[in-house]
């Protein structure tokens, strides 16, 4: 039984860190950019080569619509047929807070930057990031199970460092793409991050009432 001073501690910080949410999304439907947004949009694609181009084009790749909507649910049923009946169900939850991140962006209504490299680039609104959020969600918690299941710490150690660079590399590449502000991504990653603790709550009270 948890003390009544981590409880309140716990649920201090998870209201500071929704407070801190709504301000960043209430700042960005009020300002179409943030400050260093343009200084940093402009240095990642100072850096432009076609090499950089299709390796932008790969990152992202993990976390565009359709593919997270096929393979959220596969990792989901392998890793229920894997016994790991707790961890299935927080994967497929990752879907819920896309679902959500989906409405704020409409809500928050951000347009995007004009200086996307793409042939045919999304029109829908721009923050939070939702490449980032699902990357963030669905490798971040990849990286706890990773750290649950692997047990040499070599293998345990290189496929987390991996997966923090497919999530690094994914949100880069929205901004090197000219599809998204660089706060777009960091807006993206808090709202994934917020949601992981979310998910983690939930496959905690499954895990306490006898689903492993």
């Amino acid at each position: 039984m948890p003390s009544l001073s981590n409880v309140t501690t716990r649920q201090a910080g998870v209201i500071i860190a929704l407070s801190v949410m709504g301000v960043v999304c209430y700042l960005a439907a009020s300002f179409d950019t943030f400050p260093g947004d343009m200084d940093g949009l402009k240095m990642f694609q100072a850096l432009r080569t076609p090499w950089l181009d299709s390796a932008a084009l790969a990152a992202s790749f993990p976390a565009n619509t359709l593919v997270a909507v096929t393979s959220t649910p596969a990792i989901s049923l392998a890793l229920w047929f894997g016994k790991r009946r707790a961890d299935a169900v927080a994967v497929l939850l990752v879907l819920i807070p896309d679902g959500i991140n989906a409405l704020l962006k409409l809500l928050v209504d951000r347009p995007r930057p004009d200086l996307s490299i793409l042939i045919s680039p999304p029109h829908n609104p721009s923050f939070p990031s939702g490449h980032s959020v699902h990357a963030f969600l669905l490798f971040g918690l990849l990286i706890i199970i990773v750290g649950e299941i692997v047990k040499p710490f070599w293998l345990r150690t290189t496929i987390q460092a991996l997966l923090v660079a497919v999530i690094l590399a994914c949100g880069a590449s929205r901004v090197y793409l000219g599809v998204h502000w660089p706060s777009d991504v960091l807006g993206g990653f808090l709202m994934g991050g917020l949601s992981i603790v979310a998910i983690l709550w939930v496959r905690k009270t499954l895990v306490n009432r006898g689903l492993k």
